[in-house]
Order: C-alpha cells, then sequence, then structure tokens
C-alpha cells in the first residue's frame, strides 16, 4: 500500500521502528523508488508477476519443460548418447530418472524414431501427473 501522506508515512515508521523493523529511506518520486525495486528483481520474478497480472498461466515452467522435452528427444534419438540434461529448475533426481529413461528407450534399435518420441512422451507425461517437478 502507498503511503502518500507524511502523517500516514510517519505513523507507519514508528509502527516499524517499535517492532524493531529496519527503515529505509525512500525516493521522494514514487516512480524513481518503484523503478529502484524492480531492478533489484529478478527477470523470472518479474515475468512471473506480470504474468499473475495479466491472469495468464506462468510461463516459466512452460519453458523448462519445452527446453527439457526437446533435450530428452535429442537423448532417445542417438544410441550413443550419455549427456545429462542441462536444467537447474527441476530437481536433479527427477532429471536423472529422465535421462536413464531415455537412455533405455534409445538402446532398443526395434523403435522407430516416431515410436521412441511415444514413449518418451508417456514417460514425461507420467511425470508430470505424479507431479515431478
Amino acid at each position: 500500500q502507498r503511503l502518500t501522506y507524511g502523517k500516514d508515512q510517519l505513523a507507519a515508521a514508528l509502527a516499524a521502528d517499535s517492532l524493531s523493523c529496519p527503515i529505509a529511506l525512500c525516493d521522494r518520486d514514487v516512480q524513481v523508488t518503484e523503478a529502484r525495486f524492480l531492478t533489484g528483481l529478478a527477470p523470472d520474478t518479474l515475468l512471473a508477476g506480470a504474468c499473475t497480472a495479466l491472469g495468464f498461466p506462468c510461463v516459466g515452467s512452460f519453458c523448462v519443460w519445452l527446453s527439457v522435452t526437446w533435450q530428452l528427444d535429442r537423448l532417445c534419438q542417438t544410441s550413443h548418447a550419455s549427456t545429462a540434461l542441462g536444467s537447474t529448475c527441476l530437481p536433479a533426481d527427477l532429471l536423472q530418472s529422465l535421462t536413464t529413461k531415455a537412455h533405455d528407450i534409445s538402446q532398443n534399435s526395434q523403435l522407430s524414431p516416431q515410436e521412441r518420441r511415444q514413449q518418451m512422451r508417456a514417460v514425461i507425461e507420467a511425470e508430470a501427473a505424479a507431479g515431478g517437478g
């Protein structure tokens, strides 16, 4: 809540001081204060906040899963794949499990590329349904 009147600001400062909360001086111009605050936020935080404010679902989760899905597709299509997935947004044990399953699928030489994609998709959907990441 913005406190535009000096008496409200003083009351808030006194209340914060009585609770031993740190008090910081702000700019006289609200836009400068907001710009300074927004500069300190991480880009993903700004994106999530903007999506929430507009009523859109968070695109961050979608982008993470899209990237991981593309990497898994590459892994399950090549039999000599030993690369670990590159994502810090999902738990390491989930990524390891998905990498292992993609490697197992890639080792089955009887599967066509389309069948490999279908099997990998089923694995990803099962993980997503189970709440993985």
